[in-house]
């Protein structure tokens, strides 16, 4: 597998599909998780041919909000409109402020339609409003992430809290 890996940001190029014969799975256009097995996906994505991207919403907002900045934010968007399949893990996790909301907003809506967006959270849709600090927003975004989605809630203990002990 060709890719890069930085801290906490995994980006994997185009790999060639498997072999003669091999049969391989379209991914769903949305899908929203909680819980593991995005970066299988993400291979998977690259197993048939696509590229894929990986990062956390903390990095995507800070990488996106440096940019914008600087002036260049429709540039450095284009980096995560371009792979196939765009991974976003811990949505959630730590409030957006003012300027990460829209600026998740603007990629969510600049993705609608053109790639599937893997979202991962430990927080229902529901709450989406308090993570977004924007009730419009997080209705919006959510409106878009879910038309054509394939959603997935993992309950029980976590990978980690069964492996502690």
């Amino acid at each position: 597998m060709v890719g890069t890996i930085a801290p906490r940001r995994q980006e994997f190029r185009e790999q060639p599909a498997g072999g003669e014969g091999e049969r391989l799975h379209p991914l769903p256009d949305r899908l929203i998780a909680d819980g593991g097995g995005q970066v299988a996906l993400a291979v998977k994505a690259i197993e048939s041919g696509s590229g894929a991207y990986f990062i956390t919403v903390h990095d995507l907002v800070t990488d996106l909000g440096r940019a914008a900045r600087e002036g260049r934010l429709d540039r450095r968007l284009r980096i995560y409109l371009a792979p196939k399949l765009l991974v976003i893990d811990e949505m959630g996790y730590l409030p957006l402020d003012a300027v990460g909301t829209t600026i998740f907003f603007q990629l969510i809506s600049a993705r609608y339609e053109q790639g599937p967006v893997l979202l991962t959270s430990n927080r229902a849709p529901s709450e989406w409003a308090e993570v977004f600090g924007d009730a419009l927003l997080a209705s919006a975004a959510l409106d878009w992430l879910s038309h054509h989605a394939r959603v997935t809630v993992i309950t029980g203990e976590s990978y980690r809290q069964r492996h502690r002990r």
